[in-house]
Parts: C-alpha cells; structure tokens; sequence
C-alpha cells in the first residue's frame, strides 16, 4: 500500500475517477483494502442541481468540492485472498474488459492457429463485435486441453451431442463452420470451451456453464 497514489484534488484527476480504496489496518502487518466503484458524478457540482448550505439565515451556494460515499464496497483483500461481491464492478474498476479486447485479436490468432474455422473472418469480426464473446474467448485460450484438441475431438463431441455444427472439407483440411445467426453464433464457442456433459447413471446429455475436474 505504501505505493498507493494519494487523492490529490485536481479536475484532470477527478474526470478520470473509476475507484476509490479503504485501508484498515489492525496491526503494522495486515491490512484490508476494500475498494468501491466510483465516477466523477459522485462529487456534489457535478450533479443535476446544486448545493446550497444555511449560514446566517440565508442559504449560499456549496462552492467547496463535496465527494459522496456509501456504505457499501465492490470487492476487498484481506488475508492474500480477494473477494468480490460484486463482479460487474470488479470488472469496471480493473478495466477487465478493456484489458479483454486489447488481447482480442492475440487470442483469437491463438486459437484459430490451433482450430481451424472456413469463414475465419467472419467469426473473428463476431467476436470481436461482442464483449462477451471475447471473454469467453479468453477463457478458452487458457484451457490446458486446447493444443491436444483435434478436428476428430470436436467431430465426436458434435455427434455425441446432436450439435448444430458443420465440419467443412477446404483444401484437403477440415474445419469448423461458422453461422452468425443468433441462435448459432455461440456454438463453435460452447464447443471450444466443453460445455458438454453425459451422465454415466442416467445417460442423460447436458450442457453446462461451468464444472470442477475430478
């Protein structure tokens, strides 16, 4: 925390708020920082309206830069762990998504290196267009089965579960297809990041948003 940079009440610095951080410090060691969402709109003359304050049975105008705070807090560290309660904003304050698309095109020559997909352009240019397929692309990209993974892999997986994906022959090479539809443009995606299962004891199929390792 000693590198923390102070609040210095400037206009530049103010314009550019996202968070701002509470340190408790029970003993010389430990500290919790809890940190909150924040915005610019949250200093009183930035609102709709203005301030005024009674002094002297009149009413002036607040001239002096008021900051507003609530009693609550977005996420926190405490112990080497972090928790967070709520992850939009986590997200916001970290610039996670920002930090998602500028790694977009990376990510994706990452995996079209390793799966090949006929229309490329167009899948790219759709998740590119959508941040919530990026971040799911990111979580494939770090999956430790994703350079074993094969066209054959994602053939028996499609079969297996009835899926909705063509396999094209181009060139001698097989490859995925790629539908933008709404109702198809997640499939590839869900199909990359095995959001498939079967039950052993009921032998029932199911698609599933996330799952643990045995």
């Amino acid at each position: 925390m000693q590198q923390a940079e102070l609040f210095v009440e400037d206009d530049a610095v103010i314009d550019a708020l996202r968070f701002y951080s509470i340190v408790i410090s029970p003993s010389a060691r430990r500290h919790a920082v809890f940190l909150r969402s924040y915005s610019p709109k949250k200093e009183l003359s930035r609102k709709t309206g203005f301030a005024a304050i009674l002094g002297r049975g009149h009413y002036n105008k607040v001239e002096t830069k008021i900051f507003l705070f609530d009693w609550k807090v977005d996420c926190f560290a405490w112990g080497g762990y972090l928790f967070i309660p709520n992850v939009s904003s986590f997200q916001r304050i970290f610039k996670y998504f920002e930090g998602l698309r500028a790694k977009a095109q990376e990510t994706l020559d990452t995996i079209l290196a390793q799966i090949p997909v006929s229309n490329a352009d167009d899948f790219r240019n759709a998740c590119i267009g959508q941040i919530q397929m990026i971040s799911k692309l990111a979580q494939i990209a770090r999956k430790p089965y994703l350079p074993a993974v094969t066209i054959a892999d994602l053939r028996r997986t499609i079969n297996e579960f009835d899926l909705d994906v063509q396999i094209a022959e181009i060139d001698g090479e097989e490859r995925l297809v790629f539908e933008g539809a709404p109702a198809k443009r997640w499939l590839i995606l869900k199909l990359l990041d095995d959001n498939y299962l079967g039950s052993v004891m009921t032998t029932l199929k199911y698609e599933v948003n996330s799952k643990s390792p045995l």
